[in-house]
């Protein structure tokens, strides 16, 4: 050192190991120290006139980087930083020979924020005191100034930081800005030494609508950036402005109940719209708090269909048994009041939009342990390291689907097969293709992001069996829109169309409100009443045209010895009805045969394809017709 140079040091039990040597004398400190264990360092301050003069550094405390950190006694040394409890923890000294800091705090425990207090402004800054820098040295934390979008008649503010990183001042001179629109607030000259700061302040404020744009320019004494010139943008617009129908009525006959409707922008800003179509009344399970309720496959309306993705979605190779895949969702996901933009999906048979990803003990719902912001699939400790997992877009129905194929539990036993399919319109389906195993310890349901509000289907109990299918939905379920989400541009009317899709509702008169969520400040949610008057007729003569086919529940249910399944094809075509026991095994091939379009019906005898009866228990029967494929449950009691 004696040679020139500079040195820095710093540790957490800096100067113990010197005591009583010439080692610190170098650096112009003695050793004070607070004995082998000293912890509790929250804040470090910069002192005064010295080039950290006003930072504060917050440390980790009650970690390794706050253990044994004693502190010192400047003698020729200049103190920078003094922490919490009023303690030297850092000293800087300067000789004709060397420069040299010497600091008894990690600068690996600070932590890191996105000011200029953070770790590698710091270290910037000891650089340059250390060599000496010559010269000015211009710092700025951003190339440009975007103000956004704020409404006419309001202001904004902008900040441009400039730090002088070099050891001679750094002169900042001649501010001005090219469009007197946007007003710089403190415009005089200054001068800065080594770290010191200038905070450039610029205003916007106009009555006029529209886009400015416009330069911030200054001179500096740094021989790189002797002029500079900041591009400063801001878009004035009107905050967006919804203009919508008070009430909506429509008239069904049959299904062919449709209306149109608008959904205006009068502001200037764009409008952003997503809706949901909540049933003021709903017999199923449920509701929770936001409106949520679910039905299954043991109801009529809910059909278990296994559209299989392993041959066109995506693949994922788990790495581990507890292990997630993070995917970007394909369109804004509805869930209790937000749209979710990604998700992330746990080997253990659940879909979270926080952050564990690795829960293999499955909790009630709702639960203040994490997973939260939880569609809970089935929810167990499985092994995803030896099994096939896949996601796929529907762009055609626009719905997002994952695909569990060949699960194991963890122990290596069970042979598990579902899926989830998250449509547009928040609707939430799991359907259950063959599940092999103990169904018993699993969770089903969903969860908000505080655990506030869930809907729990199931908890460790005998509920689920193969070819099932559950729906959870806020959404009334006979009615359809051609737009579920968008974007409204100003003066430019959104045609929404609204359907009643479903032929098998009885007449009478049904009522839902369409909740719109908007980023319209003054109208973020609307709820608009709808009332349809339904009209069916009997479609036994198959004059009435439907547009799907229809396997309806069997009747009677509980049966003995006997009981007839009914269905409807909405065009003519083979159909396949097959009977399969509980665990999935065919028990009959009960019709192989060719259809016209209409209603049918078919009768099982309870006899097995070898003519002999079956036993009392759960049965499953499952229709094809073409790309079709329904299946419900039945129940023979004797």
């Amino acid at each position: 050192m004696d040679n020139g140079g500079a040195v820095y040091f710093e540790g957490t039990n800096i100067g113990q190991d010197h005591d009583g040597s010439d080692f610190l004398s170098y650096f112009g400190i003695e050793f004070e120290g607070q004995g082998l264990l000293h912890t509790g360092i929250s804040s470090l301050a910069g002192q005064a006139d010295t080039f950290v003069e006003g930072k504060l550094l917050q440390h980790q405390v009650n970690t390794y980087a706050d253990i044994h950190n004693n502190w010192f006694n400047p003698t020729t040394g200049q103190v920078l930083f003094r922490s919490n409890d009023n303690h030297i923890r850092t000293v800087m000294n300067e000789t004709s020979n060397y420069r040299a800091i010497a600091s008894s705090f990690l600068v690996a425990g600070v932590i890191d924020s996105e000011n200029l207090n953070t770790k590698r402004n710091l270290m910037q800054l000891y650089i340059s005191y250390l060599t000496n820098r010559p010269g000015p040295e211009l710092f700025l934390d951003q190339s440009s100034l975007d103000f956004g979008t704020i409404v006419p008649g309001e202001s904004a503010s902008q900040t441009i930081l400039l730090q002088n990183l070099g050891n001679n001042l750094l002169n900042i001179s001649n501010i001005s800005t090219s469009n007197p629109v946007f007003d710089i607030l403190n415009s005089n000259d200054v001068s800065l030494a080594l770290g010191n700061i200038f905070m450039l302040e610029v205003e916007f404020e106009s009555t006029e609508s529209g886009e400015y744009q416009g330069e911030i320019q200054f001179n500096t004494n740094d021989p790189d950036y002797p002029q500079l010139s900041i591009p400063v943008s801001i878009n004035n617009f009107s905050f967006p402005a919804l203009e919508y129908p008070t009430a909506l009525e429509v008239d069904s006959h049959n299904g062919d109940g449709e209306l149109t409707f608008e959904l205006n922008n009068l502001g200037q800003q764009n409008l952003n719209y997503w809706i949901e179509v909540v049933e003021t009344e709903r017999n199923s399970g449920g509701p929770d708090l936001y409106g949520y309720t679910w039905q299954d496959s043991d109801e009529d309306g809910i059909d278990f269909v296994w559209n299989d993705i392993s041959e066109i979605g995506t693949s994922v190779n788990f790495l581990s048994t507890d292990d997630f895949v993070d995917v970007e969702l394909p369109f804004g996901f509805p869930f209790y009041g937000d749209l979710k933009h990604q998700a992330r999906i746990s080997t253990n048979g659940y879909i979270t939009f926080g952050e564990d990803g690795v829960d293999y003990s499955n909790d009630p719902i709702p639960s203040p342990f994490q997973p939260n912001d939880l569609i809970a699939i089935f929810w167990d400790d499985l092994n995803g390291a030896n099994a096939d997992f896949y996601h796929y877009y529907d762009e055609e129905s626009d719905k997002f689907i994952v695909q569990y194929s060949n699960f194991p539990f963890f122990n290596g036993t069970g042979n598990l097969n579902f899926q989830a399919h998250l449509s547009i319109n928040g609707d939430i389906c799991f359907y259950y293709d063959m599940m092999e195993g103990n169904l018993y310890s699993a969770t089903i349901g969903i969860e908000n992001s505080d655990a506030t509000d869930g809907l729990q289907i199931i908890y460790n109990g005998n509920y689920l069996s193969s070819y099932h299918a559950i729906k959870i939905s806020y959404n009334a379920p006979w009615v359809s829109l051609d737009k579920w989400q968008g974007q409204i541009n100003e003066n430019n009317p959104e045609a929404i169309t609204l359907t009643i899709p479903q032929y098998f509702l009885p007449s009478g008169l049904y009522s839902a409100n369409l909740r719109i969520h908007t980023n319209d400040p003054n109208n973020e949610i609307v709820v608009i009443p709808l009332t349809a008057e339904i009209t069916t007729v009997s479609n036994d003569d198959n004059s009435v045209p439907m547009v799907t086919s229809v396997l309806k529940q069997n009747y009677p249910n509980p049966f003995n010895p006997e009981t007839t399944i009914n269905f409807f094809l909405a065009k003519q075509g083979q159909v396949f009805i097959d009977i399969y026991d509980i665990k999935g095994r065919k028990v009959k091939s009960l019709v192989e045969d060719y259809f016209t379009q209409g209603n049918h019906s078919v009768v099982w005898n309870g006899e097995n394809d070898q003519g002999n009866n079956v036993s009392s228990g759960i049965y499953l029967y499952k229709m094809r017709n073409g790309s079709f494929s329904s299946s419900r449950k039945m129940i023979l009691l004797k």
